[in-house]
């Protein structure tokens, strides 16, 4: 079966990814929205539409279900901390005492390794939320194989929550971790 074109495979109620979604500033790849594979992301009841150019911010409207991912080539053998650059609006809802996670995995049926963190915080409105560098340590990984995958979830409490803008993600070769906390996966 031919997978379409990228019009046509937008057509489902989830978002697939598009290419050409990467920037690289520094040593910092930034994933924006379009190169997401975003559940219900096609259902503007759940998700304001990507719409202008491929740096777009993807808007959260309301959802229990928040799974976001994406993936990128990597170099075999090196360490990278992966995130994501978020803010809330004012009127943001459904984040108190929510743990999100942002989880990352090399290759396709990697282990996931994880950080989690609580949104909810007296800064809404702030302009720019690096997670989980703003909660904890940054979310290490080694690469033992040429591609990373990574998303933000909170798909388990089934609350409705919405108000939340992700402007990007990021991978960033970074040096490894003390070895008896660094995660890898293979």
């Amino acid at each position: 079966m031919e997978k379409g074109t990228q019009e046509e495979q937008q057509k489902g109620p989830h978002r697939v990814p598009e290419e050409n979604a990467f920037q690289k500033t520094g040593n910092e790849v930034q994933i924006y929205p379009r190169g997401f594979k975003i559940t219900w992301g096609n259902d503007d009841r759940y998700w304001k539409k990507l719409e202008g150019d491929k740096k777009c911010a993807a808007e959260l409207k309301q959802v229990s279900w928040l799974e976001v991912a994406c993936s990128t080539k990597v170099e075999s053998g090196k360490t990278y901390k992966v995130g994501f650059v978020v803010s809330l609006k004012p009127d943001a809802f459904g984040w108190k005492d929510v743990d999100v996670y942002v989880m990352a995995k090399v290759g396709k049926s990697g282990k996931y390794i994880y950080k989690k963190f609580q949104l909810d915080y007296p800064d809404k409105g702030e302009d720019e939320i690096r997670i989980p560098d703003k909660f904890n340590e940054p979310l290490k990984i080694k690469a033992t194989s040429p591609e990373i995958h990574f998303g933000l979830y909170e798909v388990w409490n089934k609350k409705w929550k919405g108000g939340l803008i992700i402007k990007y993600a990021f991978i960033e070769e970074t040096e490894p971790a003390d070895p008896k906390n660094e995660s890898s996966s293979s």
